[in-house]
């Protein structure tokens, strides 16, 4: 009941929040939308974040705010079909969770960074409510930020407004002000501004990939935690042609064609609506809504910067699923062959000279799983492990795992109405509400069609409490430790150790699969040393090598 609330109050650098207790026994405290920076309305729109504005009296922090702007998946068959969301402009906001009366107390911070490709998502999503983890005695700080159009958009107009001649990338500008935020305000929780984790899964941990790679980011954060992505793509260039395409500055402008605005201050007028809906209908939706080197936040591709070995050197946790691909279906995999000939034709027409080691990894006779297979391995497994390995030359140590747990609802769960006989196993994404220990009571479904946890069995909640003991441990000393299972061994380029999550236990071993890695890692190199260009979506059979 209402009246059962408890209420708390903290005081930050803005102003005091009024929160709550949660828990029957209070042992929890929670605030909800913080703002944490200027609303990105009006003159603010395409501009890096502003730090907040002071408030007087007490701010309610119990309601989620609207999310960033962006549009509904309106495929009903996805797994992560939902409905369109509370959205607005004015969306920088954070959450903060973290064990009551903790002031003091130096704890670790973990920053969670939602996925979505980045144009969907929010940090308020009730799959990363983070009060299972404050009980293991962190402060869990969840974020939103700008999306799509609005967190990726360049113009010559906004760069030359700019004190630092850059525009783009605003998105980011939100990650790391949310940092600084951290930085200044989390002691007032009980958190360390000296033990920041920031993690992520998906467009999240792309996130994570960038903020290592990003100079502006350096020293705000002392560990990092990646599930299923890092931002390994070609990226465009702000004001220069880049492997054969037109700067970002050039899209904008092609952008604001097509949005029939002749002055920036025409496109700031336009509402969100009408821009988004430009957008879906210009054909410009991946060339100004995914992140550029600028200059600024970001001084060169993030792979490059992994591979110089100049990316943060801090501890890192890093691991996929092992089968992403399976709820991908009507966004990545493809194309999907008819019978193994034409398999064997389209892996000939794709690989070129790596044909036959294409064919020996995902036979013939597999054909109809190699499109998914291929897909999980060339875009979530090889970015992990390669992202590992990349540690290798640094201080800092990598630990490697694979998912493969799934639940007895999964195994009977098709992919979609197409594919009666493939169901969804260990998918993109399935491993967050383990992490978060959100399987048990408390647990609610993020999306209408994800598979439901209820009742839950024992070992999904076994497997719950050893995932999240082993991400709140590493977040406290960098060393991912469980009572309740085993050693976790570092990974390294002479003895590549790999947990595995699965049939709701933690079992460690040596990576078996590395030749397949191997195999991805050939097909990057030669694409990325022809100076292509692909998307985040070219992979597996859609992947085209150059000649």
């Amino acid at each position: 009941m209402a009246n059962d609330r408890q209420f708390v109050e903290v005081s930050v650098s803005n102003g005091s929040l009024l929160g709550e207790r949660l828990g029957p026994a209070g042992d929890v405290i929670a605030f909800k939308s913080i703002p944490y920076a200027m609303p990105p309305t009006g003159a603010r729109r395409w501009r890096p974040a502003d730090p907040p504005a002071d408030w007087s009296g007490r701010r309610s922090a119990l309601h989620n705010t609207p999310s960033a702007i962006q549009d509904d998946i309106d495929d009903q068959r996805s797994v992560y079909f939902s409905a369109a969301p509370s959205i607005s402009e004015d969306c920088l906001y954070l959450n903060v969770w973290a064990p009551a009366d903790s002031a003091g107390a130096d704890l670790p911070v973990m920053v969670w960074i939602h996925g979505g490709a980045l144009i969907t998502g929010s940090g308020a999503n009730p799959m990363f409510n983070g009060e299972a983890l404050a009980r293991k005695n962190v402060v869990l700080v969840s974020i939103n930020y700008r999306l799509g159009l609005f967190g990726f958009f360049a113009h010559p107009e906004l760069s030359e407004e700019s004190p630092t001649g850059r525009s783009g990338n605003y998105a980011l500008s939100d990650q790391i002000a949310a940092l600084h935020w951290v930085q200044e305000n989390i002691s007032a929780f009980g958190g360390n501004p000296e033990n920041v984790t920031v993690f992520g899964e998906s467009a999240g941990a792309w996130s994570v990939s960038m903020l290592m790679a990003s100079p502006p980011a350096r020293d705000l954060f002392h560990k990092a935690i990646m599930l299923s992505g890092a931002h390994f793509f070609p990226m465009r260039h702000l004001q220069a042609s880049h492997r054969g395409q037109p700067s970002a500055e050039a899209f904008g402008e092609a952008f604001a064609g097509k949005a029939q605005a002749a002055r920036l201050s025409e496109l700031r007028a336009k509402s969100a609506s009408d821009l988004q809906i430009v957008l879906r209908t210009s054909g410009y939706v991946e060339p100004v809504h995914m992140p550029i080197v600028d200059g600024h936040y970001l001084t060169d591709e993030v792979y490059s910067v992994f591979e110089r070995g100049d990316q943060a050197d801090v501890p890192v946790l890093v691991g996929s699923n092992a089968d992403e691909a399976t709820s991908l279906i009507d966004f990545m995999v493809g194309p999907m062959p008819e019978g193994a000939d034409q398999y064997r034709a389209l892996v000939l027409d794709r690989f070129q000279d790596l044909a036959d080691r294409v064919l020996v990894t995902y036979p013939e006779a597999a054909f109809e799983d190699a499109p998914f297979q291929m897909l999980t391995d060339a875009f979530y497994g090889w970015q992990m492990e390669y992202l590992a390995r990349s540690m290798a030359g640094l201080n800092s140590s990598a630990y490697l795992f694979r998912f493969s747990h799934a639940t007895s609802v999964d195994a009977l769960h098709a992919i979609s109405p197409d594919h009666p006989a493939r169901k969804l196993s260990a998918f993109h994404g399935s491993a967050v509400p383990y992490v978060f220990n959100n399987i048990g009571d408390k647990y609610l479904k993020a999306w209408p069609n994800w598979p439901s946890f209820d009742p839950p069995l024992e070992a999904h909640k076994t497997l719950a409490e050893v995932m999240s003991d082993y991400w709140t441990s590493f977040a406290k000393l960098g060393v991912p430790t469980s009572s309740s299972g085993p050693e976790w061994r570092a990974h390294r380029t002479d003895a590549r150790w790999r947990m595995e999550f699965t049939n709701g236990a933690a079992q460690m071993s040596k990576a078996d699969d590395l030749d397949i890695f191997e195999l991805h890692n050939e097909i990057h190199r030669r694409r990325w040393s022809k100076n292509a260009f692909w998307g985040s979506g070219s992979f597996g059979l859609q992947t085209n090598l150059p000649s």
